[in-house]
């Protein structure tokens, strides 16, 4: 038998979802016949990748016992199966002998473990189409609900499957590490750090993959830093970014960049009142804003799925995104029931960290702290008043708590001896020590500033 005597077959019958018997069997043959080449198999197709079910349950038991180093030639594996009571329903003796007898040679085997597992990707796909035209007949619930269920089901089929072990490498395998550790520290995908004094205490800004958490009290700022890393990272550095924004409209976002870009009180946008000067300084300032890569979202609902697909459809822009900002991660919402709020808010960051790994981005999630905190007496936010669930500490690579030490007497702010000031508390951080830093609060421009430029 020649590779040519198999082919996959698509049946006519629209009943039938693609599948092809033959090289299913050839990939169960091999197994048994070399175990070295099972690993190869394996890493192509996997037993949820057969369609026969007998065929299942031969790939589970050869995995299984290779696992704990037992033989898995016909004669072991059959012994399993009579063990399992498995014997009856995959044939018998007879036919895994049938099963090694079919194999061309060994080393062709992996051709049709990838036929096999291009065909169960179809089948993965038929199943997905039929779940979505499903809810598109059914047409009930909210539309957004509907379309996040969807996609969900889109995705899964996209991504089930063997894809072998892209995340699992030896030790010794170190090579590439070796090269790249004997060049310079390569800056070009970091996210910068808006204020000078943060980036040196963080070495020059955010990496990739990094969940960064910044939390504050009620109007002590966290929104403002949250806008000036956007900022600073869209205008400065032309890094594509994605603000999603859930405690203001888009046109406040706005006022708060070009006040902060042009130095023009956060007031007089509000207000409408421009001067001739002011607007002066923001024809100024706006080609750079007008040419800057930042999106601004304002879901009804903001759930994971959404994020995933606005960030998808930036890279279809050809804007691959280097940042996401959420603000804030407490006003996101589920797809479906939860257990509790805990369960809901833990679920919001462990996603927000799997799509900074995903997209190989940086996501900065805004959060709030528990009221409590204005209750002791230097009112400076811990750690522990993260607000909802310990899971926002947990997720994130770094914290870092917004406080402003005039916050209680924010309507008496000249009087305070460190009015102006505001101190950012690194309470974590993974790759490096924690520390304070302490900035300029120039609220009156939307905007931190370090300290030397007050």
């Amino acid at each position: 038998m020649t590779v040519h005597d198999i082919t996959p077959r698509i049946p006519h019958d629209p009943d039938t979802p693609p599948h092809d018997i033959g090289a299913e069997q050839i990939m169960l043959g091999a197994a048994m016949l070399d175990s070295r080449a099972l690993r190869d198999l394996t890493d192509i197709a996997g037993p949820m990748d057969l369609y026969r079910p007998a065929h299942q349950i031969i790939l589970e038991t050869i995995m299984g016992m290779a696992d704990l180093g037992l033989p898995v030639e016909p004669v072991a594996v059959h012994r399993e199966l009579a063990k399992r009571k498995k014997d009856a329903v995959t044939g018998g003796a007879l036919y895994l002998t049938e099963l090694t007898g079919k194999v061309p040679t060994v080393a062709s085997a992996t051709h049709y473990a990838k036929i096999v597992a291009d065909l169960a990707f179809q089948r993965r796909l038929i199943a997905a189409g039929e779940r979505i035209a499903q809810i598109g007949w059914q047409g009930e619930g909210d539309p957004i609900e509907l379309g996040e269920v969807a996609s969900e089901a889109l995705r899964g089929a996209l991504s089930a499957g063997v894809t072998g072990e892209p995340d699992t490498e030896l030790l010794g395998d170190d090579a590439a590490y070796m090269d790249a550790l004997e060049k310079p520290l390569s800056t070009e995908n970091m996210v910068p750090a808006p204020y000078a004094d943060l980036a040196e205490k963080i070495g020059g800004g955010f990496l990739p993959g990094q969940l960064i958490c910044v939390a504050g009290r009620t109007g002590g700022g966290k929104s403002t830093m949250g806008i000036d890393i956007g900022r600073v990272a869209a205008i400065r550095h032309k890094m594509p970014t994605l603000y999603i924004t859930l405690e203001m409209p888009a046109d406040q976002v706005r006022n708060r960049i070009y006040s902060a870009e042009a130095k023009v009180a956060s007031s007089r946008f509000t207000e409408h009142s421009l001067t001739e000067g002011d607007w002066e300084r923001v024809a100024k300032v706006r080609p750079a804003v007008n040419a800057a890569p930042m999106w601004i979202a304002k879901p009804a609902k903001c759930t994971l799925t959404m994020i995933r697909q606005r960030l998808q459809a930036m890279g279809r822009r050809g804007y691959p995104p280097r940042l996401l900002v959420v603000d804030h991660v407490g006003l996101m919402s589920s797809t479906g029931k939860t257990e509790s709020r805990y369960t809901e808010v833990s679920d919001y960051a462990r996603g927000l960290k799997l799509i900074a790994l995903e997209f190989d981005i940086v996501v900065v999630m805004l959060c709030q702290v528990n009221r409590a905190v204005g209750g002791r007496a230097d009112a400076i936010p811990r750690v522990s008043d993260l607000r909802d669930s310990g899971e926002l500490e947990q997720s994130s690579d770094m914290v870092v708590m917004v406080h402003r030490p005039d916050y209680e007497l924010s309507d008496k702010i000249d009087g305070h001896e460190r009015a102006g000031e505001v101190d950012l508390y690194i309470v974590k951080h993974r790759n490096g020590p924690t520390a304070v830093v302490t900035v300029a609060s120039q609220l009156h421009y939307s905007r931190f500033a370090d300290l030397a430029q007050a």
